[in-house]
């Protein structure tokens, strides 16, 4: 399939290289493309992603939130085979409100997505070719309307796809010489990579660089922090992200989202730890209150959300309902950075639940320990709700695997290797980018905000970098943090066999007495 270029570079390419048999192939297959594809830009022409009529065509709204029509739908048969228009890197596969899309940056700005379908044979991440296949097709929109959605963006805008579809067979065009054409290896990587279809797209990463003291601001985005479990900012700050919030990541706008409600200077109102301990989903519902306050104050703007721990599947739970139901009085959250989130929980809050269960003092245990945490204790309350919405396995965790957040909201999960309160594997998400860092502190669970490793890659990404390349640390920090939830989950196993010897010893030590008090008598 031909690429287009602009008018001014293929007129030169054809110039110098007349003679050349390719090259001139490239300009009659282009001069067919019409001004309306060359109005279009420099951006690569697409094929469609199925062969069928397209039922219903592109309507562009009237406004960002208005009604109209987001792409094309073409009418196929259920279950028919859908390709990547173009090559790219997979940066969206799973559901958005019950509806399966996949999202392929083809770089520029430019980005591709195929909705309503039954199977998704990709992942995020993935580099694609054009013409791979990406998943099966379903019911566009309608249940009675077979077929699937294609939508294209350019620069997060939506354009009509038309304008970027090219033919799939140009046979009918134009006779190929059969002949085989080797072009100059010094022609250059890109040039070069157009010949050879049998590759997929290199995968692309951006190497981490330490941010300076001031770093410029990564956007012109609104930030809003959220801390995690335990936080306070009732009398005397007890917060890792707060005590070093996105303001050192170069952000003028930012604000600290309160577990206890935005009715307050900067739309805060100080909280106690005892705040945290509710109901993720009520938490979900106050940010849910502070990001339209912000959106009111900052009309147009749009936010990122940077949350640390607990605070993270606090936003996680926000944007998995804000997929499911739109509110227009809501800003557009473009991205989601986690420190030390428990995507797929924490084994340590798992723990109270095993104590009460298999042991005979784990109950008393966990009454000592909510009496101290009730006291302004450094230690979560054990019989808080929202700590056993962290344990592994909890209906809370299945539900936020079995959805997506926002669509459009890139989202970047970072852990620390020596994290001991969120292992490094449970602060990943499988659908999303994910990277480890190296231990930055002795107390790795907060370190990690204030890692200078963390920061650069968090920084890198909201402003829109490709995804931190893989380091050393990130292979080991996954590894050993699968170690680290295998020996947290063995604890209650490991209190138990301690309850044992200590009650046997009690045991012991008991019938001793009433033997001497027998032989006395």
């Amino acid at each position: 399939m031909a690429r287009a270029t602009d008018a001014c570079g293929m007129r030169c390419l054809c110039g110098g290289m007349s003679r050349i048999l390719w090259p001139l192939i490239v300009c009659v297959l282009t001069a067919g493309l019409g001004a309306e594809r060359a109005a279009a830009g420099s951006a690569l022409p697409f094929i469609p992603p199925v062969e069928g009529a397209i039922g219903r065509r592109f309507q562009a709204p009237e406004g960002e939130w208005g009604p109209g029509h987001r792409g094309i739908d073409y009418i196929v048969a259920r279950g028919t085979a859908v390709r990547a228009a173009g090559p790219g890197i997979v940066t969206f596969a799973g559901s958005v409100g019950r509806v399966n899309a996949v999202t392929i940056d083809h770089g520029s700005g430019l980005e591709s997505t195929y909705s309503d379908l039954d199977e998704i044979a990709v992942g995020v991440g993935e580099p694609v070719a054009e013409g791979s296949w990406i998943g099966r097709s379903g019911l566009a929109h309608e249940p009675s309307s077979l077929g699937v959605h294609f939508g294209v963006k350019l620069r997060d805008r939506y354009v009509d796809p038309e304008l970027y579809l090219g033919d799939t067979d140009v046979s009918r065009a134009i006779h190929l010489v059969p002949t085989i054409y080797a072009p100059p290896a010094a022609m250059g990587e890109a040039f070069l990579d157009a010949f050879d279809h049998r590759a997929p797209r290199r995968s692309r990463c951006s190497e981490t660089s330490s941010l300076p003291a001031r770093p410029p601001a990564p956007n012109d985005n609104v930030a809003v922090a959220v801390a995690g479990l335990g936080s306070r900012t009732e009398g005397k700050l007890s917060a890792a992200m707060y005590e070093r919030d996105p303001r050192s990541l170069g952000y003028s706008d930012v604000y600290r989202f309160s577990y206890r409600g935005h009715h307050g200077p900067d739309l805060h109102e100080p909280y106690a730890r005892a705040d945290t301990y509710v109901d993720i989903r009520r938490s979900a519902v106050r940010l849910r209150a502070l990001l339209g306050a912000i959106a009111r104050r900052h009309p147009g703007r749009s936010v990122d959300l940077i949350a640390h721990s607990h605070g993270g599947i606090v936003a996680r739970t926000y944007l998995s309902r804000a997929a499911s139901s739109f509110d227009a009085e809501q800003p557009r959250v473009e991205h989601l950075v986690t420190f030390s989130a428990p995507h797929t929980g924490a084994p340590l809050a798992a723990l109270p639940a095993e104590l009460e269960r298999s042991t005979l003092t784990g109950r008393w245990a966990n009454d000592l320990v909510a009496r101290w945490a009730r006291a302004g204790g450094p230690v979560p309350d054990p019989s808080a709700r929202s700590v056993a919405q962290l344990a592994p396995g909890s209906r809370s965790m299945q539900r936020l695997a079995e959805e997506d957040v926002l669509f459009g909201t890139r989202v970047l999960a970072l852990g620390m290797f020596n994290d001991g309160i969120v292992p490094a594997d449970r602060a990943l998400m499988s659908d999303e980018v994910g990277r480890v860092v190296g231990p930055a502190g002795i107390n790795g669970h907060d370190a990690v905000v204030r890692s200078p490793d963390a920061l650069a890659m968090a920084h890198a990404w909201l402003r829109d970098a490709d995804p931190p390349c893989r380091e050393a640390w990130d292979a080991i920090g996954r590894t050993y943090g699968r170690f680290v939830s295998a020996v947290e989950a063995r604890l209650p196993w490991l209190y138990a066999q301690a309850e044992e010897k200590v009650a046997g010893r009690l045991w012991r030590a008991a019938r001793g007495s009433a033997g001497r008090v027998g032989r006395r008598r």
